[in-house]
């Protein structure tokens, strides 16, 4: 009789424990009502993807390992209070409860993919936490791809150092040249155009003829202006744009050799 109570107190008990998914994120969700809302979204979101990583199947083993509602609460509230000390139950091998032999074998395995995700989950929860920047590992690796992809990247840099070169040699004179003719035209066809106009009354045929001539060099002065901005605006941008696709032309040829 003893032991037939015995085995249903025990089975009572166990029912009484047990929770499905539903009412435990309900549960612990009242029991985070205290906390800001962003970490509490934040707690609740965390806990409902474990469980989808663990599946449905084993959900009942993961709320037994998760234990109840209170005693995950509390854990999460000392997470957040500890500051940046590390706590046994975020960790990034899956949730420990007081026991450390209690990890859940299952959530380590199916979460494995989300490790680097989910690492350090106390820290995760705290506000002061910081993102780490790029690891020794990171910066090392960079280096050595500087270093093996230097054959490539250098010779690549030489041509358009000189591709640049050339340009700048042929083209700044131009804009000089064409800049200086422009400028000399206008002004010397504005002033020859005021003298021949000022000998109208004295010399009538050889002033018409300046002003014919002054108003003709004003116009090659507006023309070769125009053209510099023609230059400006058309023929250097398509340079430089040809002098690019050069330089990635020359890119790809050597990747293609490596």
């Amino acid at each position: 009789m003893g032991e037939l109570f015995g085995k249903n107190y025990g089975y009572v008990r166990g029912r009484i424990r047990r929770m499905n998914r539903i009412d435990f994120m309900r549960r612990l969700e009242l029991l985070l009502s205290d906390l800001p809302e962003n970490e509490r979204r934040e707690a609740i979101q965390y806990y409902n993807d474990y469980l989808n990583d663990a599946g449905v199947e084993n959900e009942e083993e993961v709320l037994e390992a998760l234990g109840t509602p209170e005693e995950l609460a509390k854990s999460i509230r000392d997470g957040l209070r500890e500051g940046e000390e590390d706590r046994g139950e975020f960790s990034e091998k899956g949730y420990r409860q007081e026991t450390e032999g209690k990890e859940n074998e299952v959530i380590s395995g199916k979460r494995a993919e989300r490790k680097e995700g989910k690492k350090d989950y106390g820290r995760r929860y705290r506000p002061d936490g910081k993102k780490k920047g790029m690891s020794g590992g990171t910066v090392a690796l960079i280096v050595i791809l500087c270093v093996l992809a230097s054959p490539i990247l250098l010779p690549l840099a030489f041509a358009l150092v000189l591709v640049l070169v050339i340009l700048a040699a042929v083209f700044i004179p131009l804009i000089l040249v064409f800049l200086a003719v422009g400028v000399v035209c206008i002004v010397a066809g504005v002033i020859a155009f005021f003298e021949s106009l000022a000998d109208l009354f004295l010399f009538p045929a050889s002033a018409v003829m300046g002003i014919g001539m002054s108003l003709i060099t004003v116009g090659i002065g507006i023309l070769l202006t125009m053209l510099l901005v023609f230059l400006l605006a058309k023929i250097f941008p398509n340079a430089f744009r040809k002098a690019a696709d050069f330089c990635s032309g020359l890119f790809h040829k050597k990747g293609g050799k490596g």
